[in-house]
């Protein structure tokens, strides 16, 4: 019984400490994110078991280089630096101690096993990763949680994960993907629209750059070739035309979701248009862009 307590309070010890450091430079979103995980190391989900290894993980990283500059700084003023050393090269050990607990040791906590976990975990990641990155190099508050309440986005990158987690389960264990899809990017799109509308309505925080930006996935390809500049929106376009094909739209676009449930809710009706006239369409359309 002791052993098995230790394997998660080692974990729980590291990620609370971490939460402390984070709290002193600020960042209280991070610190209440690592209060989360904290408690969820007290579950049974084994999912949890990949996630917190993954988190343990990067908390080491981040006292390894906390470690660093605290040296570096110590070090350029002549100032005692062995027991800072000492004292962070324990919590480095604390922290990779917690991580090797919770990898080598956690299927005797973490019991309750699916066989979506680990793609969950990966899920997580990806996506909390992902959101990190762009939150440290973005100039501007990237985030919403940020623009309205500073510092607290790391708790909404601890959402997004967990969102991201629990969407990769039921995709993965659902009979009919299909219908799931479209709820998923129904609600996708309600949630898109309705913060632009709040955001033509004047707050402007809800706008991605402050600055209007209309959703049209012509402009796709408008926008770069009226500006001169700025190819990210089409590169990842194209790259994503690439993988999913004609899906695009139902799978990845906020406007393809409406049309789907338009879709899913009537039948055809009436003439439909012949292949000559859809392409004389869309030729205009294009025409209309390029212009």
């Amino acid at each position: 019984m002791r052993n098995l307590m230790q394997i998660r309070l080692v974990p729980v010890l590291a990620l609370l400490l971490c939460g402390a450091h984070f709290l002193r430079l600020g960042e209280w979103g991070h610190t209440a994110a690592l209060a989360v995980l904290a408690v969820l190391a007290w579950t049974r989900w084994n999912w949890t078991r990949y996630v917190l290894f993954g988190v343990l993980a990067w908390a080491a990283l981040v006292w390894a280089d906390t470690t660093g500059e605290l040296l570096a700084f110590r070090l350029s003023t002549s100032m005692d630096w062995t027991r800072l050393s000492l004292i962070m090269a324990g919590l480095v050990l604390l922290t990779m101690a917690g991580a090797w607990f919770v990898l080598s040791q956690g299927h005797r906590v973490f019991t309750r096993c699916r066989e979506s976990d680990l793609p969950r975990a990966l899920a997580f990641f990806l996506t909390a990763g992902l959101l990190l990155a762009a939150r440290a190099k973005v100039s501007f508050p990237i985030l919403l949680a940020d623009r309205f309440f500073p510092g607290s986005g790391g708790l909404e990158v601890l959402g997004l994960g967990l969102y991201a987690s629990w969407l990769t389960r039921v995709w993965l264990e659902a009979r009919r993907t299909a219908k799931l899809r479209l709820r998923i990017w129904t609600l996708f799109s309600i949630v898109f629209f309705s913060q632009l509308v709040l955001g033509l309505a004047g707050i402007g925080q809800l706008l991605m750059t402050g600055k209007l930006h209309l959703p049209v996935p012509a402009l796709i390809l408008a926008g770069p070739l009226y500006r001169g500049h700025g190819l990210f929106m089409l590169i990842l376009f194209a790259t994503t035309i690439a993988l999913v094909g004609p899906a695009w739209c139902s799978h990845l676009c906020y406007i393809g979701a409406w049309d789907g449930v338009a879709a899913a809710r009537t039948k055809p009706r009436g003439k439909q248009l012949t292949r000559f006239w859809l392409w004389g369409v869309r030729s205009a359309l294009l025409a209309a862009v390029l212009a």
